[in-house]
Order: structure tokens, then sequence, then C-alpha cells
């Protein structure tokens, strides 16, 4: 029998159904009848066999998407039975929908089969409309048609089963701070136990589940500083149903909102304590207490600031401060909180609202509209009256050159308590106080100007801003309160006498017609100064244009010193007094340093074998001598005497030319040298060297071979001409040629040499030959010596490794024992293989302990080990150290898929994953026209990542539904939801 029950959606979109339910003839393995509800071929006892499928089939105005496994709650006798479960079957992307329930007990019907009122269970999925909203499903009939007469009876135990979740969200929005339930989750069990709720997964520790299903915060979330796990406030778990050990969980990803919060007022007082200032008193301060201590700030609520309030805010939103409540008016605060009383408050005159020195007040502070206060009392206290001045000037006049007493200063406490002076301002530190005294009430304090021996200058101020107004301040103080007392000290001009310029000491060279000087006398007032020639030698001089002159060269001989004096005159003053100021000059004449000196004479060589000493007697006439120059003709040359000392640098009258060679005529020239020039040249000199000895031969030649050289040692040769170096020389190792020089020259006389040029486990035969300006030795013994095998290098250690998805890095640590490493070699043994290691980098060819393997595959074990190389050999492997390269996540689902159809083509846009791993391509999926059948795959990856793709393989005037599907290293991303199209005729 056939009968419609007529559905309906609820929520953002209406989908009518038509319920059609139908009872399927037996089970997968039974052929027998059954009917249902109204049907006239069945009898009414007929029993439901075990196994036998019951199809309910609503239809829908358009195609809808099925997400997860939805059930539809079904009744098939609600006296007997109760309620059933018909789990979604097959229709995704079509109008009709198909759930199953299958009999799990034979059972008779008595009033037919009823589609529940809120029927449609999501159970983690949902129904979506093409464009991906979600619908409710409810029935609007009653539970059982009238007359329905078939029965029902329990033949096997009842069924089992998992609990199934049927309510509550998977992505849940929940507000900072907030402390409500973020929701509520509900399951059903076959067996009608009780659920059991549990949270797990990444985020599970900041979250509780009642037993009602309730999932809520332990901690208010806060924004400003996420908990979850990689701090981003989208917080993963996963809610778990669970009745007699089984269980349904369900996925839940809860983001947290930002929420705009008022600020937090957090520092600053609640009840400050404020002391006034009161009135002068005129007591006077005690005796012997007077003192400088170093200038200080005044107290702090000498400013009027009760406060300083400081606030924070969760989004770093700037604070408004403002201030409230009864005694406001009274107030100010500053854009950075600091409570202050408009005027200083006097405890003798209150201003707040009931005059009783207790002022009320309310601090706010504001952000975007939202703020906090905080309740502030201030009481206003009889506090300490600070010192007062009672003899003060505050402008002094000083004239310029005077520097002494400057001006008393007297103050007096009203508390009588001690008071001290000190000073501050930009010109501070050029005064000071003396003659401290008491006299009566008065303390007393005479201010100076430490100014002695560089007394104030009109013309040239020593102030800081050099305007020629000392600024300084007076301060006096009773050790809490501070008064002060700026003061300016103008430096006043006075008619000071002319100022002469010029030098008071001239050296002056004899015969010279040069000026001696000039001389100027300047007014500092700017008047005319006349500047008169006087003194002992006056008549020797002219003075003109400035300039002094001698009347003719003075001699050295005759006259070595003049001194005369000039005297400045300015002119007369109102009064008709003029002043003068006098300048002496010494003048020394000097000798002529400027001639050349004379001729060197008695120059005389004497010579050994390797060297000539010269000596000579110094010029009688002409300047002085700074130096000697030494030229030498070249030997066995016709050529002219080369210079071979530029200049001696000194008066020596010897010289020792110890670059000369054996058996060689040598002649000599010698020039003395001054700062009037060069003087005439000497005689020559000349002498034969005598032919020098070669050295003797080298005896007791050893040779000791390490791992990478061989060490010589030999004695000097002990008879012979002088040695300068040595020459040394090898026969080729294992061979019979002669011997090859390896050193032509040491270039010293030491006598031992390394050969670092060696190879190893390797014999050598040296001998060492002697060389001096006499010529080359005979050749000493051979010596050989044979160097050892290179040892191999150690073990390396510490070997770890570390996976990414792409790459593997290695690190150790070098041999601590061994040879000496030029290399390492790296193995790695194959992913999931028991072969052997392979070698990957036979040679680094570097001793670097580090090395990234980029030839690897993403979620693969590899194991390595590592060997030192050196000239030694191979050292032993490594430990094994082994890695794990993570897979990378799948791309997430693709959306916003949209289809738009020709007449011989589809074109497909859609727009990638927003969240996942990363995309290599994508796979499309299309169902086949006017089919039944499931989703075909049409392209299995477009190996690109463009998000747009034509299907030219269609039929026009067709239907066609598609799904797209992102790929990646990490796997296949969730499907597309579908988008349909209908192509055109």
């Amino acid at each position: 029998m056939r009968f419609n029950r007529f559905l309906h959606l609820t929520g953002a979109f209406a989908i009518v159904f038509s319920l059609m339910v139908t009872l399927l003839v037996g089970p997968p393995a039974a052929s027998s009848q059954s009917g249902v509800a109204g049907s006239s071929a069945r009898p009414a006892d007929t029993t439901y066999a075990l196994g036998e499928n019951i199809r309910v089939t609503p239809t829908s105005s358009e195609s809808v998407d099925v997400i997860g496994t939805p059930r539809l709650k079904i009744d098939m006798d609600s006296a007997n039975r109760g309620e059933e479960r018909a789990n979604y079957g097959s229709g995704i992307g079509t109008p009709n929908l198909t759930f199953v329930h299958q009999v799990v007990e034979p059972n008779i019907s008595t009033q037919g089969i009823s589609v529940l009122a809120n029927s449609l269970e999501l159970s983690g999925g949902a129904i979506r409309s093409v464009i991906g909203t979600n619908a409710l499903l409810s029935r609007s009939r009653p539970d059982h048609d009238a007359g329905q007469t078939v029965g029902w009876q329990l033949q096997n135990s009842p069924p089992t089963g998992a609990p199934t979740i049927t309510g509550g969200p998977t992505a849940a929005s929940f507000d900072e701070r907030d402390t409500g339930i973020v929701a509520t989750y509900t399951a059903t069990d076959p067996e009608n136990d009780g659920i059991a709720w549990s949270v797990e997964g990444t985020d599970a520790a900041e979250f509780n589940i009642s037993a009602g299903g309730g999932l809520r915060f332990k901690t208010s979330p806060d924004f400003e500083a996420p908990s979850d796990v990689d701090s981003d406030n989208t917080y993963l778990v996963t809610v778990k149903a669970t009745a007699n050990g089984e269980s349904d969980t369900r996925a839940v990803t809860i983001t947290v909102n930002d929420v705009d919060e008022a600020p937090t007022i957090t520092g600053g007082p609640t009840a400050p304590s404020f002391a006034e200032r009161g009135t002068p008193g005129s007591k006077c301060c005690q005796k012997g207490r007077l003192c400088h201590p170093p200038a200080r700030n005044l107290p702090e609520h000498g400013t009027g600031i009760v406060g300083i309030y400081t606030a924070t805010d969760p989004e770093n939103d700037s604070i408004v401060w403002s201030v409230e409540g009864t005694d406001a008016a009274q107030f100010n605060i500053s854009a950075g909180g600091a409570l202050s009383f408009k005027a200083l408050p006097n405890f003798e005159a209150p201003s707040d609202a009931d005059n009783n020195n207790t002022y009320l007040v309310k601090v706010r502070a504001t952000t975007n509209g939202k703020s906090d206060t905080r309740l502030v009392t201030v009481t206003v206290t009889d506090g300490n009256d600070p010192p007062h001045f009672i003899q003060k000037n505050e402008a002094i006049m000083l004239e310029e050159g005077y520097a002494h007493y400057l001006f008393d200063f007297g103050a007096s406490d009203p508390q009588r308590d001690t008071i001290t002076f000190s000073l501050a301002g930009p010109d501070s530190e050029v005064f000071t106080y003396e003659h401290i005294f008491n006299t009566g009430t008065m303390c007393y304090a005479a201010l100076n100007l430490l100014h002695y021996g560089r007394e104030p200058d009109y013309e040239q101020p020593t102030d800081a801003d050099k305007d020629g107004v000392f600024s300084v301040i007076v301060q006096v103080s009773d050790g809490a309160l501070t008064t002060e007392l700026p003061i300016t000290v103008t430096v006043t001009d006075v008619d000071e006498a002319p100022v002469i310029s010029g030098k008071a000491a001239v050296d002056y060279p004899e015969g010279s017609f040069a000026d001696v000087g000039a001389y100027s006398a300047a007014d500092p007032e700017g008047g005319t100064a006349t500047l008169t020639l006087g003194g002992t030698d006056a008549d020797s001089f002219s003075f003109s244009d400035g300039v002094l002159r001698f009347n003719s060269p003075p001699d050295y001989e005759t006259k070595n010193s003049y001194s005369v004096t000039f005297t400045a005159t300015d002119e007369a003053d109102e009064s008709g007094v003029t002043r003068s100021s006098s300048l002496g000059v010494a003048v020394t004449i000097t000798r002529d340093k400027y001639a050349a000196p004379g001729r060197v004479t008695g120059l005389s060589a004497s010579v050994s074998s390797d060297s000539v000493a010269l000596s000579w007697s110094a010029p009688s006439g002409g300047g002085d001598v700074t130096g000697y120059r030494i030229l030498r003709r070249a030997a066995d040359s016709e050529s002219s005497f080369q210079t071979v000392v530029s200049n001696t640098g000194n008066t020596g009258v010897s010289w020792t030319d110890n670059n000369v060679g054996s058996r060689t005529k040598y002649l000599y020239r010698v020039r003395a040298l001054g700062d009037g020039g060069a003087g005439e040249l000497s005689l020559p000199a000349e002498v034969i060297t005598p032919k020098a000895p070669a050295p003797g031969r080298v005896t007791r030649l050893s040779a000791s071979g390490s791992s990478d050289s061989v060490a010589l040692s030999w004695s000097a040769p002990s008879a012979g001409g002088d040695v300068s170096g040595y020459r040394i020389l090898r026969r080729a190792p294992d061979s019979e040629a002669n011997f090859q020089t390896v050193v032509n020259d040491t270039g010293d006389t030491g006598t031992s040499w390394t050969d670092n040029n060696v190879g190893w486990r390797t014999k050598y035969i040296y001998r060492v030959r002697a060389l001096g300006n006499g010529g080359d030795g005979e050749l000493s013994l051979p010596a050989e010596a044979v160097t050892p095998k290179a040892p191999a290098p150690g073990r390396v250690t510490g070997l770890s490794a570390s996976g990414t998805s792409d790459s593997v890095a290695l690190s150790w640590s070098a041999p601590s024992a061994g040879g000496e490493v030029s290399g390492y070699r790296i193995l790695r043994r194959a992913p999931d293989s028991e072969s052997n290691f392979q070698t990957v980098v036979n040679d680094t060819g570097d001793t670097g302990t580090s090395w990234t393997d980029n030839s690897v595959r993403s979620g693969t074990k590899y194991i390595y080990r590592v060997r030192a190389l050196g000239d030694g050999g191979e050292g032993e492997l490594s430990h094994a150290a082994e890695a794990v390269t993570p897979k990378p996540p799948a791309p997430g689902r693709v959306t916003g898929l949209s289809a738009s159809g020709a007449s011989d083509s589809v074109a497909l846009n859609w727009s990638a994953p927003s969240a996942g791993g990363e995309v290599s391509g994508y796979r499309i999926l299309r169902r086949a026209p006017d089919s039944e059948s499931s989703f075909q795959t049409v392209v299995n990856d477009i190996a690109d990542t463009g998000t747009s793709w034509t299907d030219n393989n269609v039929s026009s005037g067709t239907k066609y539904i598609y799904r797209v599907r992102a790929l990646g290293d990490g796997g296949e991303g969730t499907p597309s939801l579908p988008a349909q199209v209908l192509t055109s005729d």
C-alpha cells in the first residue's frame, strides 16, 4: 500500500517534500510478502522479516546536497516498538533523497509506519540547497493515519549499537570574556542507555562539557591572550557521546570573537593625602646649621599633583582621562592621568563642597565609549609652610673687572626649622655663598661671583648664553619645602685702558731686511688709541703703518739684543682723563743658519774582508752642520759617484759601509749638510777589499720525520768564511735521481729547518751546503728520515637528524681523536627497507659538521650514519640517527563552485581552499546525465593550481552536476558543494 505524508523545510529556504513510504519486499535472502498501513495485499498480522528494508523517500522542489549521514525518525508502533531510524542511503544532487531502515527483529505492525515530528537528525551532517543553505525537516501530518490494523510483535532481543549525536553545531562563534555555554549537544542511544559526555582533541584542556551536553570554556577566553594550541583564537575539539562503551564523536571548531572591552584602571591612589602650603611666618632659623647642599627640585606636591593614575585597554586604544564627582570643579587631570588641584588648597580656607578638607571625586578612564572609574577621596592636611625671603635683590648690577661681594640675602622659616641656602640655574656654577651669619630672627648669606683673577669683562661675556647677564636661582629650604628666588647679575661697561697687540719677544736673523713685527692698539670702548715708540734702543728702529723695522740690518757680532717700549693712549673722557698702557719688546739677533757648511777634510778609509770604515774632519767654516752625505763610485766602473747615504742625520764624523764585495776597489767622497744647503765635496779616499773565504762544511746533519713534516738540524761550519745562509737539497723519494734544491738560500744563519712538503710513509734523504760572500761551502754528509703512516680519523659523534616535509637536516660533532679530517661520507638506509645503508654523499670535501638531504619524500622514515675521511683513511661509522619527514596536511575544501553551460561545453569556476595544505591540482567529478549513479571522475588531476576548467564532453539540452576536489602532497581535500547546469539546445 502507498500513503502520503507532507513535510516542509524551515530556515533560510523552503523545499516542500512529498513523503512516500514504501515497504520493500523481503530481506536480501527472503521473498515473502509484507504489507504496510492501508495495504489490502497483506493480512493484518503479517510479520516483517529480519533484514527487511523499509525505504522512505522525501521529494523536494529542487536538487539538494547531503553532507554526512543524516537520519529520519520513524515510528512503527509507539505502543510496542517505538522510534526507529532510517539512515540516509542515496540521492545526493537530486530532488529525491532515499532513507533506509533495516528490520533488526521480526515484528507485526498494528498501526502502520509514521514519520515522526521533528524527524530529521543531522548526526553531524546537513541537507543543503545548491547554494549551500542548510535545511531543517519536519512533518505536518498526524503520527498515524486512522483505521490501521496491522499488528506488531517482538521475537528477538532489542537492538544494540553506538549512540548517535543528533544535535549541536560543528562550528561555533563565541565572544571573548563570555562565561556562558558555547553550544549544547544532544544524542540518542538504541538501548536508551544514559549518555556520558566528554571532550577531546587539540584544545580539549580549555573546555568542560556537562552531563547534559553543554560545552563551555573552563576559563572565559581572552582574544588578546589566546590559549588554543596555535594561539590563533580557533579552538579545535571533539565532542564525544558514550553509552555502554560505544561512542559517537563530532569535530567542533570554536572561533573566539574580539570584543571591544572597557579599559581597566590599574594604578593610582584611592585615598591620597595632600599637605597645604600655608602662609609665611616670621621666625628665624637655628644658628650654626646653614650649609651648601646640591640644588634640588621642588617637592612633587608643590605642582598640585595628588596622584598619577594608570590604565590598560585590551585593544591598546588611547586612554582619555576625565574627573567627575562632588568636588570635580577643583581638579584637573592630564592626558597622562595626573590628578592635580587647579589651585593649591589652603587648609584654613577649604574649597570642597562641605568645607571639611575632604574632596570627593571620581577618576574615569575611557576608550571607544567604554570606561572604568575609581572613587578618590583627597584629604588636605595642615602642612609644613616653606621658608621665605625677608631680604632680597632680584636684579644686581656689577661693573666689569670686579668679582667680590654682591649682596646679602636673608631668609626665615615659619616653623623655626633649620634652613639651608643653595644655588641653581644656568650660571650657578660660577657663584658661591660666603660670610653666612644670623641676626635676630633672620638668616643671611652673601652671594659672590667666582671670578678672582678672571674678572668679568663687558666686552667678552662668560655667562652661559654670552649676553653679559648671569642667571642664578637662590634657593632656601627647610629640608622639605623649598622657595626659589631668580636673580640676574648684569655686567656693566667701564672705561678701560687701550690694549696693545703684538709680540713682546722677537728672534731676528742677522743681516735681514725683514719686518720685526706688526703692532697696534685698540680701545675696548671703541675709541681711538694712539701708539708711540720709546725705550732704550728706539733710535735703532722706525715705526710706521703699524710695522716695526730696523733702520739698518743688524750684525750679530756687533750687537745681539735690543729693547724698545710701545705706549698706547686713548682719547680723553668727559672729565679730560686719558688712560694708557705699555708693552716692552725684546728683539734677539740670531746667526744666519742658512749659510752652507764648509768642505769636509781629512777623509780616510780602512778596509776589512766585509766592510769599509770611513772617518773625516768636520768643516772649519760655513753654516751649521746637521748631517753628511756619503758617496761611492761603483767598483771597477767609470761611472759617476753614487749616493749610498743621503743624510747621516747627525754630526758624527765616521761611518762604516757594510755593503761591499770582496776583492773590489771603492772610491768615497763626503759632503757636509746643513740648513743652508750642502757643502763642497771632500777629496776622494780609495780602498781595495780583500777576497772573502768560502764557508766550511756543514757537519752533524740529522733528520727526524713526523706524520706531516721532516725536521732538519745541523752544526755551522767551524772554519772558513762567514755564513749568510744555507742551501737545502733533497733526493726525490724512492728515486735514483740526483739531489734537488728545495731551498736555494735560507737567508739567515739558523741551523735548523722543517720540510712541510712531505708525504706519508716515505723515505727522504737530505744534504745541506753553507753560503757566504766568499762562495758556497762543501755539501754535508747525507741524512735520511722516514715519515710514518697517517692515522685514520676517529669516530663521528652526536649525529642528529631533523626532518621537514621536503628535507632532513643532519648535524654531528667532529671526531675528538685520530688523524685530521678532510671530509665526511653520508650514508642512508633506503626508506621502509631492510637493505644496507647506501652512500648518498661520497665525500663532502670540507670539514663542516652539517648537511641537508633534499632528496626525501614526505611521510617517510630515514636512517643516517656518517663516517669521517682523511689522509689516514676512513673513520669508524657513527651511531645511526633517524628522522621522519612529516606528511603535509591535505588541502581544504573548494568553495564557490559555479557552472555555466553552452550547447557543447560547461565552464567551471571555483575558489581555492582557504585552509589546509598546498594545492598541486584539482579532480573534477560529474554525475552521469539523468542517472542515479554516483559522481564519476572526468579529470583525475588537472595538474595545476588554476581555478577554472571547461568540460567539452557534454551533450546539448542536458543537466549536469559537478563537484571539485583539491589535490596536494598531503592528499585529497573534501569535495566541494555540487553545482548543476543545463546545457543549451
